[in-house]
Order: C-alpha cells, then structure tokens, then sequence
C-alpha cells in the first residue's frame, strides 16, 4: 500500500481490519500490526479498537521491539538457547534506556586500559570532545546490532594499523557486549538479534509462530532497519501487507534503511500493489509546491499524488475552506521573522477564525530556536504548546525545581570538600555553581525577592569575596541576616526562612528523588505551592508549562519505581544531565504522556510531526546551516561507517553529501506535507538562506500569481486584494502615516484606502475589548476615529499600538512614561 501524505494510508489501514474481521470473519488475535513507534502503536490501538469495535487487547498493534519483549516473556525456557540467554525469572528483564546505555558505555571507556584504546581515551577525557565520542560510539553499537553485525566479524575488518580509530571503537562494542550478558540485560539491539536468532535456530518454534498470525500489517516500511526486516521474514509467512511512502523516510539516523522499501517494492507482483494517489489533505497550492519540492530526489518512487480534477476541486473545496496562502519570505534579522509569524498568527486566529491548536510552527530540536521562538510567543502572550523531553526538563517550573535540588546538593559537597581540604580548583568551580544557581533562585518569579535590594547585596558580597571572607554569594546571606535584617526587614524573612528550609531538605538527600522533589513542591518557602493553589488564575501558556511539569513530576516517579536502589536525587541527576546532553530525543518523547494540548500553537520537531496535521503550518529558520545541516567530518564519519555495513563498501565523500541532502529533503517533506491550507516558510539571515528555501522560492514564483493561488480570507467588508497587501506589506504602517499626514495638511488622499492600510492593526486587536480597561475619562485618542482632532497618527504611534494596545493606551492616553524616558530611575543616576 504505497501513498504520499494526505492520501488516506491509516485510514486505509483501520478500514482494512475492519473488514477482515467482519467482513472475513478473521479472528482479531490472528492480525498483528507492527508500527515503527510507541507513539503511533498507541494512535492506531486506540483508533483500530474504536473503528474494529473491539477491545483494545483483541487486536495486537505492537512496535518491534515490544513484539520481542512479548514474544521472550511467551516463550519459557526448554531449548539450551534460551537458557543462555535469559535469567531464571523472565518476568524480570531488564531493558536499558538510552540513558542507562550512556552511563554503561562512559564506565566501560573509563575501565578500559588506556594501552588497547589510547584514541578514544585522549578523547574521552577532554571534556571538549568527551561526549562526541560516547555518540559516536553510542551510534556505532546501534548501527552494528540493526545490521547483525558481530564485535568479532568487525574485528576482521578493521585493525589497529589500517583503521585505528574503528577497531578502538569495535573494541568498546565487544566490551559493551560482555558487560550486558554478565548482567544479565538488554538493550533494543540485542534483543531483536536474540528474538531473531531464537527463531532463526529453532524450526518448531518458528513454524509455532507463523501459524499464530494470519495477517500481519506493518506501517511505515520505509523506517525499518535490517534487523527488524530480518525478523519479518522469520515470523511471515507471505501474509505481510506492508505500508508506506518512500518520501517519508526520515529516520536514518537512527538506522532505517531506505533500500529495504525499493528491495520489497520490487519483490511484490504488481496486482498486490496499491498506489494511492489522491491527496486530501494539502490544498492544490500547498500540494503543487511540495509535490516539486519533493521530486528533486532522484531516489523515490512517483507517486503522482493529486486532486482527481483540479477545476472540480477548486470548485468543490475551495468554498469550504477558510482561506488560505502559500508565503516564502526572507527577512534581515530573526526579530522581523518573529514578528511576522506572530502577526499571521494572530490573523490567522482572529479574522479566518482558525483555532490555535490547529496552527503548528515545525522545527529541528535545536535548543536555541526553540528557547527563541518561545521566549517571544510568551512575551507576546501567544499561547503554545510544545511536549518533548527537552521541553519537559527545560520549562521554568521544572527548571526552578531542579535548581533548588542541585543548590541543596551543591551545598552539602561543598560542606564536604571543606571537610576534605579539596583543591583551590575544584572548590572555586563549585561555588561558581552555588552562585549563579543563588542568583537564578532569588531573582526568579517564585522566590520573588526585590531585585534591587538582592543586586546591592550581591555587590556587597564580591567586596568582601575579594578578601575570600566568604566561600560564596549563599554563604554571605546565611552569615550576614542580622545586616540584611537592618536593612530590609521584609526581604530579610524571605531569605531567612528559605536558608532554614534549605537546612531542613538537606537531611532529605537519602531520600528516593520522588519523595524528595515533593518535600520541595510543599515547602511554602520555595514558592510552587503558590502556584499549585492558584492554578485557575494562570494564563494559558502557564497552564500549558505547568501540564508538562506534572509530566516532570511523573517521569520522576517513574525513575524511582523502576530501582529498588540508586533512586535519590542526586541518581536522577545523573540520569537528566545524561539525556540531556546528547541525542536520546526520540526514546523520551515516545514516553511522554499524550493528553489534550489546550488551544495553543502547537510546536513540532520534524520528527514529532508524523501522523498529524494542521490548518496552517510555519517553517522558520529555514537559514545556511539548518535544513540542510552541513556536513561535518563526524557525519561523514557515522555516515561512512553506516554505509559500510549497510552496503559493504565505502561510499566517496560526493555519494555521502548526495545521500546526506537527499535525506535532509525528505525530512523537511515530511513538515511540509502536514499543512492543509495555510504554509509560511520563512528565513530570518537575508543572503543566508538555505538552498531549500532558494528552491521552495523559485518554486513559487514560477506557479501562478499569489491573488489566483489563495483561495481568500472570509467576507471581512474589504476586498480580498487589499486585505492581502495590508497583510504582506511590511510598509503598511509608514504608509498609513504617510496617508494620515496628506489627510491633517489637507492634500488629497482616499480614506477608504487609508482605513484598509489600518485595518490589519484593527483585525488584530480590536479596540473594544481592551479600551475599557481604565475609565478615568473619555478616551480621546482612539486611533481609528477618522476626525483629525481626535485621532493621534505619529509613526511611533502606530508603531507602539501594533506590538501592544495596552502600552499605546498607557503612554498617549494616559500620559505614562516608560522606564526608559524616566532617566532618574536607570541605575547608577
């Protein structure tokens, strides 16, 4: 079953078992539906039980690996096999996360004599170059295992004098090896290579399990990884319906293999081949602009998608529709970039009426695009919504609880090293550390402590730290109350009564890190409790931060009952900085708890993405660097190495960089094709931009015009045309001044045209539900009356009632002067 997005492939999928089990009578235990994910394993159980009418156990809709976790737990032990391999009590197996892994790997490299990998330990012990390493190493045991790939067959390939470097590597893998089956666990490599081999050796038990399925459907067959497709031919018995679109293909780097797809496309006869090929998703714009897109790869299967008839669909959807545009804009700085998806966003939402939650902005997890593009929504108090392990560990709630936990640990080793006599260097780098999590603390919403009064303190104690009276900034609070309580009695009981719960939750350390995170959340000193009784007044975007700390909370909860021991905080610790610091994204995210996102934008990896879409979907960022990354000798690396086990043969570095944007292009695909009306693709550096948005551009502007593409926005009282050049013209508020200026000196200028170019800021924040605010007296300077002597039309007028109403309304109706006009009050005046 082969279909671009959009084209009814899940549906198709649900449908397709409802009809063998009603219409063929086929026992639901009898299907197995493989997918790729747990979150979309969870997605198609949920949405097959609901469709089939059954209950979600009759019908088994697994990922991969937890086949194989079911199918070892099912099967006890009898052959000498499985007695090898397995512990006495298989209730009790033990899978390593990501995570766990990491830490397995980093005490192995450490263990290991320095004699048998001198490479990897020079560069594991520079702490500039000690994580690239474990990722790399981490990447080549995955990549080894999906390939069935053995430590001791590599060792034949590689040497320590033709390729260092790998047989160092290799070196580690064999470690890695012994040190799971010596305690007895699993990663998701090994058990596939176990649930294969167990199948692979034993007939009976092989022949057991083809029987037990009928039909066995799998999804996405262009993410499968030569280890999973092993596995398929073992437990099959050409009863596979397989689906998917080569286009989508997005997972390399976690070892999908692409040529697996071509390989059973090419096996299939073609009367059990079922293309479908009409597009219900994308409007005809969007589908023309990514179709294009996409058929620059020269590895991929035409699918022709489209509309059956282009002037039928125009004319039977595009009535239906709210409206929609296709934009590719380039613009001079990142901060012009932001205000532009914002001032869509807001049209989007307040004039098509189109809900929050139905716009995404699709972005690579980088940290620093998704802190920017957030920070800015929150200031402009755009509500969103973004759930990833990133974002669950990183939001402010979350980030203050763990602040408290690392200064109360901080706090107790720095007490400790002072015990020790410890070097001058490593005392200085821990109480740097108390410092600025001391600052972070008090300065933050929930402690609430006057800034002023803390930046005067804090000058004070850089004086006395300058003749080393104190060790750090915390040490100086504690010892010096009895001046700050002089000084400041209300901020003195602040911080009085935070150092003293500090002391009391410093005797919790012992304590599983669950226990001891809630100790901290119902502590009143430490200001969450705050929050939690006041949840009902938090703004949107506050109740959206706040579901995923209870999703913190939860993933905590969850650490401790997983161990019986190695569960206090400062293990959890650990275990944070471990995912956070490298590249375990997708196992977390899949672990996440799905739940209603509330009416918020909704913000989305490329990854993420999958198996949703919206109304209207922003690409930002899409600059020199982004998409496509730019390779780098590491990459050229992995890439080098995944391609020799994959192929069995080295590729050159022209083959990798074609594969390399030929990936990257399915992964930016994969975004696109979540839009159903409304695209913006934007880039934020000027001449920087990527070569897919110099592509997507050209694209564009060889399709009709911008007026034909859009289908329009609903009966708002202006032309479309106008409404359009209000909402694309960057110059729309100097031309209004301009206008305004002709009207007060009595030159001619057409006031309809001069509403219309005003208009966009009317759409967007209505003056009645906001003008009401403060009746001290009339208001007089309502910049929507036409008579001259009320209006108030300056530049900077305009300027400042486009990005906030409220502020317009305090400074030229109120007659308030911010701080920045308020000399006296800069500090140091």
């Amino acid at each position: 079953m082969l279909g671009g997005p959009g084209t009814g492939k899940t549906l198709f999928l649900k449908e397709l078992i409802v009809y063998l089990t009603e219409n063929c009578n086929v026992d639901p235990a009898k299907i197995l539906v493989l997918t790729f994910n747990r979150r979309s394993s969870k997605y198609l159980r949920d949405e097959i039980a609901v469709k089939a009418d059954k209950t979600v156990p009759e019908i088994e809709v697994k990922t991969f690996y937890s086949f194989c976790l079911d199918f070892f737990k099912e099967h006890t032990p009898g052959s000498g096999f499985l007695e090898d391999i397995f512990f006495n009590n298989l209730n009790e197996i033990k899978i390593l996360t990501a995570p766990e892994q990491w830490n397995l790997l980093t005490d192995i490299i450490m263990e290991t004599d320095e004699k048998k990998i001198p490479v990897i330990k020079k560069l594991f012990l520079n702490k500039n170059t000690s994580e690239n390493i474990v990722q790399e190493i981490f990447d080549y045991i995955l990549r080894a295992q999906e390939n069935f790939r053995k430590s001791s067959e590599l060792f034949s390939k590689f040497n320590p004098y033709s390729n260092k470097m790998l047989y160092e590597i290799n070196t580690i893998y064999a470690a890695f090896n012994s040190a799971m089956k010596d305690k007895n666990v699993f990663n998701y490599g090994k058990l596939l290579i176990d649930t294969f081999s167990m199948l692979n050796s034993d007939s009976n038990l092989k022949q057991r399990c083809r029987q037990k399925y009928e039909f066995i459907i799998v999804d996405e067959l262009q993410e499968l990884n030569s280890a999973q497709y092993s596995l398929l031919e073992e437990i099959s018995d050409d009863n596979i319906i397989y689906f998917g679109d080569d286009d989508q293909s997005v997972y390399k780097f976690r070892g999908s293999n692409i040529n697996i797809f071509f390989d059973v496309l090419e096996s299939i006869p073609p009367e059990r081949k079922i293309f479908l090929r009409n597009n219900y998703r994308n409007s005809y714009p969007v589908m023309e602009i990514i179709e294009n897109f996409i058929s620059k790869n020269s590895l991929r299967i035409n699918k022709n998608s489209g509309h059956d008839n282009k002037d039928d669909f125009n004319r039977k959807n595009f009535k239906d529709m709210r409206g929609g545009e296709v934009i590719i804009k380039s613009f001079e700085n990142r901060y012009e970039e932001l205000n532009f998806i914002k001032s869509k966003i807001l049209m989007l939402n307040r004039i098509s009426g189109i809900p929050l939650n139905e716009i995404a902005i699709i972005m690579k997890g980088t940290d620093f695009e998704n802190s920017l593009i957030e920070n800015y929504f929150y200031q402009n108090s755009i509500p969103f919504f973004r759930r990833s392990s990133r974002s669950v560990a990183n939001n402010r709630y979350s980030a203050y609880l763990l602040n408290i936990c690392y200064l109360i640990i901080f706090l107790e080793k720095e007490k400790q090293n002072n015990d020790k006599a410890e070097e001058d260097k490593e005392k200085n780098g821990l109480n740097s550390k108390i410092n600025s999590l001391t600052r972070n603390i008090f300065l933050s919403e929930f402690v609430n402590s006057d800034p002023v009064f803390f930046k005067e303190t804090e000058f004070q104690y850089h004086k006395s730290a300058s003749r080393k009276k104190y060790m750090n900034l915390y040490e100086y609070l504690e010892k010096n109350l009895k001046v700050i309580k002089k000084a400041d009695e209300k901020n003195y009981l602040m911080i009085s009564s935070f150092i003293s719960a500090v002391d009391r939750h410093k005797k919790n350390l012992n304590k599983d890190a669950y226990t001891f995170a809630r100790c901290l959340i119902e502590d009143d000193n430490f200001g969450l409790s705050k929050v939690i009784k006041n949840y009902g007044a938090l703004s949107q975007n506050d109740k959206n931060l706040f579901s995923i700390f209870t999703n913190f909370l939860t993933s905590i909860r969850n650490f401790c009952s997983e161990r019986e021991s190695d569960n206090d905080i400062i293990c959890y610790l650990d275990f944070i900085e471990r995912f956070k610091s490298n590249q375990f994204i997708e196992e977390t995210e899949e672990a996440l708890a799905e739940g209603n996102d509330g009416n918020g934008v909704r913000m989305l990896s490329f990854y993420e993405c999958k198996n949703f879409e919206f109304e209207a979907v922003f690409i930002p960022f899409l600059n020199k660097g982004y998409l496509p990354s730019l390779i780098s000798k590491p990459q050229i690396y992995e890439n080098d190495f995944l391609t020799f086990l994959v192929e069995g043969r080295f590729f050159n570095e022209e083959e990798i960089k074609h594969i390399h944007l030929e990936n990257e292009r399915r992964i930016l695909y994969s975004g696109l094709s979540r839009c159903k009306n409304y695209l913006y693709i934007t880039s934020g550096w000027g001449h920087l931009s990527s070569p897919f948005f110099t592509e997507l551009a050209k694209i564009l502007s060889e399709k009709k015009k911008t007026d034909e593409i859009i289908p329009g926005f609903p009966d708002s009282g202006f032309s479309l045309g106008e409404l359009l050049k209000v909402s694309e013209n960057s110059l729309v508020r100097k031309k209004a001044m301009t206008a305004r200026y002709k009207a007060d000196t009595g030159r001619k200028t057409d006031r309809t045209r001069y509403a219309l170019l005003l208009n966009h800021l009317k759409s967007q924040y209505n003056p009645s539900t906001w003008w009401n605010i403060a009746a001290e007296k009339q208001n007089d300077l309502n910049p929507f009356e036409k008579d001259k002597n009320t209006g108030y039309f300056s530049f900077s007028a305009i300027d400042t009632y486009d990005d906030c109403p409220f502020k317009y309304k305090m400074k030229y109706f109120l007659k308030l002067r911010t701080e920045e006009e308020n000399m006296s009050l800069r500090i140091g005046s």
